[in-house]
């Protein structure tokens, strides 16, 4: 995930970027929306404007990650191919997605798979 200048971002990327450092530092039950909108430079009503809870901003972080992971996978040629040379191809597409990914989304779906995965549906 690249990062960009925080004065390049619109306000969703702000409150994305600021609730996954909140998320990966103090887990869903201990995340303020409060910090959110001060590290993203807005204000709450902006945060509730985009997403309507705490639960539903980190909900929308937990499925965009998972989705970019499924689209990764599904890009993985399985015809011709014997089954464990798709279980490799397919854990390959995983860890090499994994790898291009900040640190904060790591420990946040650390926490979150930690966690019994209570918001990956």
């Amino acid at each position: 995930m690249k990062k960009k200048n925080k004065d390049s971002l619109n306000s969703q990327e702000k409150i994305i970027k600021a609730a996954v450092e909140e998320f990966a530092e103090f887990g869903f039950g201990g995340a303020r929306v409060d910090r959110i909108a001060e590290n993203a430079g807005l204000n709450k009503a902006m945060i509730y404007y985009h997403y309507k809870s705490k639960e539903v901003l980190y909900e929308s972080i937990i499925k965009n990650f998972t989705s970019k992971i499924f689209e990764n996978i599904s890009n993985v040629p399985f015809e011709g191919v014997s089954p464990s040379e798709q279980l490799f191809s397919i854990i390959n597409s995983y860890a090499d997605y994994v790898s291009t990914l900040d640190s904060d989304i790591k420990r946040l779906m650390l926490r979150e798979l930690a966690g019994g995965g209570k918001y990956i549906k």
